[in-house]
């Protein structure tokens, strides 16, 4: 989607348009999480609860002392969050750990939870467990 839009850009209205809506913003995993949090009005500790983050690593990340998280726990935030697929992909490039890749059958069973609203990395790990799939390390 966003390529097809910076496929289209010619003029430099176009890209300071573009680099506004896409570039700006969050650029640190902190600020980025303090705005999803802040957008789906969920509290912090609602949102450590439901992605069973130990709560001094979730403070440490959101307070930003914590600035390269493990890619598991990156998930588990974007599951307790109930971030889409979108939402998750882009905190996970943010957050520099390597997206959902569709070619690896754990990262295709968290696509399917991240797309049916699981909301728990509990229910997750589960689902991951019943296919003899590693958990999700939180």
């Amino acid at each position: 989607m966003l390529r097809g839009k910076l496929g289209k850009i010619q003029t430099e209205e176009e890209i300071r348009a573009f680099v506004e809506e896409h570039c700006s913003g969050s650029s640190t995993i902190k600020d980025h999480l303090s705005h999803i949090l802040a957008k789906k009005e969920i509290t912090f500790s609602s949102l450590l609860e439901k992605s069973n983050i130990n709560k001094n690593y979730g403070y440490n990340l959101i307070s930003g002392a914590r600035k390269n998280p493990c890619r598991d726990k990156v998930i588990a935030i974007c599951v307790g969050a109930e971030m889409t697929f979108q939402e998750t992909q882009e905190t996970l490039d943010i957050a520099k750990v390597g997206r959902l890749y569709y070619r690896d059958e754990r990262d295709v069973r968290i696509v399917a939870a991240i797309n049916n609203r699981i909301g728990s990395v509990t229910k997750l790990n589960l689902a991951l467990a019943e296919h003899g799939l590693a958990p999700l390390d939180v």
